[in-house]
Formats: C-alpha cells, sequence, structure tokens
C-alpha cells in the first residue's frame, strides 16, 4: 500500500480515471479536447467580436447588409456558446458517474472486507478519508479533477494565444507577458497557501460551535444541561466560538486584499508600457482602429485568463492530491475485490452435504493482526449434524469470535477448519456462509417493511412468513398494524414507519433467521430483551423451531442452557468446559457457581413480575 502522503502524477490519475469510467471512459476522452478547443475558439471569438462590429462600421457598405453580418455573427457565437456551456455540463456529469462508480467501489469493497480489517480504526479513517477527499462530493477530488482540467487548459491556451499575438505590439511584449504571468501566478499561490493554513483553522473553529450547537439542541442532553447548570458554560463557549471565527475572517479578508493589491500592482507594469506602445502606433498610423481595438480587449483579458488560471492550477492540484489520497484505500479495495472474485467462484465441495454438516475447529487461535494477545486459544470442536449447542461465558470471553470463526467470517491465525472432513478453503467459503442463517445480538433493521426485513429476498412465501410470524410470537403485533406486514420500519425515509420495542425486534430478527431456512441456525442472546414468560415460551418451542437443524446459541442467562444437548463454557479465550447442563452442574465448578448466581436473580425477576 502507498504511503498516505504519496501524490501521484496527473497523468497518472487520468489514467486511473478513465479506466475506472468504463463506460464513461470514450464519452470523457472524445469530449474532453473539443470541450477545451471549443471554449479556446468561444473565448477568441468573444474578444473578436467588438473589433468586427468595428471593422463593418468603418466600411462603406449599406446599414443593413452590416446589421444582417453582424445579426449571423451573434448567432454564431450564441451557437458556440451554447454548445461550450453543453459539452461542459456533459464532461461534469460523467465526473459525476465516474464519482458514483468510486462510491459503489468503496461499499462493495467495504462490505467484503476481512472482518477484523472492517472493525479496524484506522481502516474506517482511512475510509472515510478517501470518501471526503475522493468522491463524496462535486467540490473535491474525482469531482472537481476533470472540469478543473478544463478550464486549466482554456486558460492556459489563451495566456499562450494573447502572449503570442502581443508580439504584433513589440517583439519584447511576449517577454513581459511570460514574466508578469509567473509572477502573478506566483502571487496567487502563495496567498492562497496561506488562505488554506487560515481556512483550517476556521474549520476546527466551526467543528467546535457546531458540535456545541447539536449538543444545545439535542434533547437526551437536555436533563443534564439542566441539571448542572451548562446552559452559561455552552453560551460562553459559543461566544468564545463566535469571536475567534470574527478574527479569522479578518484575516481572510486581509489575505484576499493583500493578494489583489500585488496583482493590481503586476498588472500595470505589464499593461502600461504594452498600451503605451499600442496608443502610439495608433498615432502615427501604424495600426487600424480595428487592430487597436482587438489587441486592446485581448491583452486587457489577461487579468482574467491569470487569474482564473491561477484558480483553476490551483484546484487541479489539490484535487490530484485529493485523489492520490482517496486512493490509498480504494487501489487496495479494488485488488481485494479481484481476488475475491477469482478465488471465491466455487460452490460447495460435493462431499459436503448441508443435511448432514459436521464442522470441526482443530488447534484453533485467533488474535487482531495489530495485537499480540490472542482472542481464541487452542479451541478444539466438533458440532455434530442436528446438535443443540449453548455457548456460555462471561463478557469478554470470546463467544462472538468463536461464532464468527466457526463461520468463517474470520479468519484463524493458526489451526484449521474442516466441514465435512474437508479444510475450509476461500474458494468456497462464501458458499459455506450460505448454510448460516445468523440473528446477531446487535440487530440491524432496514428502512423498508416488516414483510422486507424478514424475508430479504425477492421471492416471498407469504404462507411459511406467516407460520414463522407465529412461531416467534410475532403475529399479534402484526394484527395490530393497520398495514400489516407492509407496515414500514424505522422513520429514515417514511415519517410513519414504525420503530419496534426490543422485544420485538429481536422476533423480527429471529424470524429472518428463522425464514432463511439454512441448516445452521445461530442466536446471539436471542432472548436478552424479551421478559420472562416470553423467554420461557420461546425456549418451549426451541425443539420444534430448530429440528432437524444444528443451533448454536450465545446467553448470558445459565437457565436457558437446559434445552441444549451441550454447553460450551468459554473463559478468557480458551474452552473451560464442554457437555451437557447436567453433567457440568456436577463437573465444572465454574459453572456451576454462575448458574446458582444466575438461578436466584433469575427467580427472583419470575417473582416480581
Amino acid at each position: 500500500m502507498k504511503e498516505k502522503n504519496f501524490v501521484y502524477k496527473f497523468l497518472n490519475n487520468f489514467k486511473w480515471l478513465l479506466r475506472m469510467a468504463k463506460k464513461q471512459r470514450r464519452l470523457l476522452t472524445i469530449y474532453l479536447p473539443i470541450s477545451v478547443c471549443l471554449g479556446v475558439v468561444t473565448n477568441f471569438l468573444g474578444i473578436s467580436f467588438p473589433s468586427i462590429i468595428i471593422f463593418l462600421l468603418d466600411r462603406t457598405v449599406t446599414l443593413n447588409n452590416d446589421f444582417v453580418i453582424i445579426l449571423s455573427l451573434s448567432f454564431i457565437l450564441g451557437v458556440f456558446l451554447w454548445i461550450s456551456g453543453w459539452l461542459v455540463t456533459k464532461v461534469f456529469w460523467e465526473s459525476i458517474k465516474v464519482r458514483m462508480t468510486l462510491q459503489v467501489l468503496d461499499g462493495k469493497g467495504f462490505i467484503n472486507l476481512p472482518y477484523f480489517k472492517l472493525i479496524n480504526v484506522d481502516t474506517q479513517k482511512e475510509r472515510a478519508q478517501s470518501a471526503a477527499y475522493g468522491y463524496e462530493n462535486d467540490n473535491s477530488g474525482v469531482g472537481l479533477f476533470v472540469p478543473a482540467m478544463v478550464l486549466l487548459c482554456q486558460n492556459v491556451l489563451m495566456l499562450v494565444i494573447a502572449g503570442g499575438v502581443s508580439a504584433i505590439v513589440a517583439w519584447w511584449s511576449p517577454i513581459i507577458v511570460a514574466i508578469t504571468c509567473i509572477i502573478s501566478f506566483k502571487i496567487l499561490s502563495y496567498f492562497s497557501s496561506q488562505r488554506l493554513r487560515i481556512q483550517k483553522d476556521l474549520g476546527k473553529v466551526y467543528l467546535e460551535q457546531n458540535y456545541l450547537y447539536r449538543k444545545s439542541f439535542d434533547t437526551s442532553a437536555g436533563q443534564e444541561i439542566r441539571t448542572y447548570f451548562l446552559e452559561i458554560k455552552f453560551g460562553l463557549k459559543i461566544k468564545q466560538c463566535r469571536d475567534e471565527i470574527t478574527v479569522i475572517k479578518k484575516k481572510l479578508a486581509l489575505n484576499s486584499f493583500k493578494a489583489k493589491t500585488l496583482i493590481v500592482l503586476v498588472n500595470f507594469c505589464r499593461s502600461i508600457p504594452i498600451y503605451l506602445v499600442l496608443a502610439q502606433k495608433v498615432f502615427h498610423g501604424e495600426m487600424s482602429v480595428v487592430e487597436f481595438s482587438f489587441l486592446f480587449s485581448l491583452l486587457g483579458m489577461l487579468d482574467v485568463y491569470i487569474k482564473e488560471g491561477s484558480n483553476n492550477l490551483e484546484e487541479f492540484l489539490n484535487a490530484n492530491n485529493d485523489i492520490s489520497k482517496s486512493r490509498v484505500y480504494l487501489d487496495a479495495i479494488e485488488r481485494m475485490i479481484t481476488l475475491d472474485e477469482h478465488a471465491d467462484n466455487q460452490g460447495l465441495p460435493e462431499s459436503i452435504s448441508p443435511d448432514h454438516l459436521e464442522i470441526q475447529l482443530k488447534n484453533i487461535f485467533v488474535k487482531y493482526p495489530d495485537q499480540e494477545k490472542f482472542i481464541l486459544r487452542d479451541i478444539n470442536l466438533r458440532i455434530k449434524p442436528g446438535e443443540h449447542i449453548a455457548l456460555v461465558g462471561l463478557n469478554g470471553a470470546g463467544k462472538t469470535t468463536l461464532v464468527l470463526t466457526i463461520m468463517g467470517i474470520i479468519e484463524p491465525y493458526s489451526g484449521e477448519i474442516l466441514v465435512n472432513g474437508i479444510p475450509l478453503s476461500k474458494s468456497w467459503v462464501r458458499s459455506y456462509q450460505r448454510l448460516f442463517a445468523p440473528a446477531f445480538q446487535e440487530n440491524v433493521l432496514w428502512a423498508d417493511t416488516l414483510e422486507k426485513n424478514i424475508v430479504i429476498s425477492e421471492s416471498i412465501n407469504k404462507q411459511k412468513l406467516m407460520k414463522i410470524a407465529e412461531q416467534v410470537t410475532l403475529n399479534k403485533t402484526i394484527s395490530k398494524l393497520p398495514q400489516g406486514m407492509q407496515t414500514y420500519l424505522t422513520r429514515y425515509i417514511h415519517d410513519n414507519g414504525l420503530i419496534p420495542s426490543g422485544g420485538e425486534l429481536q422476533k423480527i430478527i429471529l424470524g429472518r433467521a428463522l425464514y432463511r431456512d439454512s441448516p445452521f441456525i445461530i442466536l446471539d442472546e436471542p432472548t436478552a430483551a424479551l421478559d420472562s414468560l416470553t423467554e420461557s415460551l420461546l425456549y418451549q418451542q426451541m425443539e420444534n423451531l430448530f429440528k432437524g437443524k444444528t443451533s448454536l446459541f450465545i446467553s448470558h442467562r445459565l437457565a436457558s442452557t437446559k434445552f441444549a444437548d451441550n454447553i460450551i463454557l468459554l473463559k478468557d479465550g480458551q474452552i473451560e468446559a464442554y457437555g451437557s447442563h447436567k453433567a457440568l452442574l456436577s463437573e465444572s465448578a465454574e459453572y456451576r457457581k454462575i448458574f446458582n448466581v444466575q438461578k436466584q436473580l433469575y427467580e427472583s425477576e419470575i417473582t416480581n413480575e
């Protein structure tokens, strides 16, 4: 992976953009040169137009003929302007399409990252930086690169043309134009870098001010603010931010004033000698009024081309730097996706039958890539077809990590996973993962209908869906909803969407796992948000719900383990005890201690209810 401060040459980034563009590649390669050339021609015609009118008026031709010619030229100029504007818009829209392509690449790549890399803070920062710099908006990176390049090329060409044409005035005119252009670019570049530093300071103050505003309007913080009289502190902090913003904005205004003053002086030094020679040539009859008008207009636009060209150059270089920062993450993601597409293209080996699934973990060690301590140590486990297993242990014991390892989401540091005796391979790990129907503790609801939150597929079996809703006792909730299964969940998109309670949410997630109808069910704290009665009913139904399936459920409540064939007690990343509930009560002091403590709390909870 490239260093974070590595900057690609603009030609390298341009080729990369064309490669990423795919469908837009041909359009961009055609539109870009045409857009540049047409922009230059349009600019040149616009400058020449007053001189052409003067030339026509100076001729001894009828006014009607002059009017027709002027009208025709105006129409031609208008057509050129329209085509030029259309091309600029087209290039802009093609850039947006490329930006959207990169957003899809980002999403696809991030979703498919290895689990430890996915949850890594540095990876998340890299992704956020990549998006912010590269393709999150139209004002940086990809959104700015091509439009800024087109305008920069136009202004540079116009500067070259104006400098060359100025040789008509005097042989030394192009030299003065070139020197003053370089000086102007240097001045603008210097003050631009200063402005960026000042704006960075301004951004920090704005960040703090926005945080204070968000907290002030945060209803969840209302009690704390009033109880501890924080409104006074907030008010002082906000006033302090406002004062700092005022000071920084004065610095920005002064920066702009200094830059404009110096540019005016440079322009004065360039314009005076050239304009004096122009006037002298006209006075002595060495130059016509038409020529004078044309050169005066063209040289007068030098200031505009220098200023716009400098801005375009700054935008272009910033966009190039932004894309380079973005590619640190995107190039790695693209390589990973390419490898995955080549590797994960096989189904399950023929000897692996989903109806007779046996999974074995042999000498498994798992740790975070940047840490020395192992999360799981020397795990040896065999899960037989149709077996119901409870996974228990204190917080931080490694329960979720073990489940993710069994599912092939986490790749072990060492050891191997055998599926029906065959070592799990990257070439068919995705097919293997389809054998699982998980219901994780961190439940995910989609901003869609209740029906689609359970089904998560295009084809819907209504009869099967309603049967599962009844099994997870969700049917009573559905009967109270006016739109039933078509009720939208969450209010991210639909203002009247249903926000389920904790218990309803767990039932939806459990229903989702059951509907998938995979041979291996995984439930992570399936009853954490349920009351004791509902929990008891659910466990009584488990034998019917999971009939013919292998199941593994994580639970802090050891009362649930009575319904399991075998129990895994995990402690500090190792299997402390393994066996049935009855066996562990008699053989494992650790299990017996935890069970007895929880038993008292559980009985007290039922009594209170």
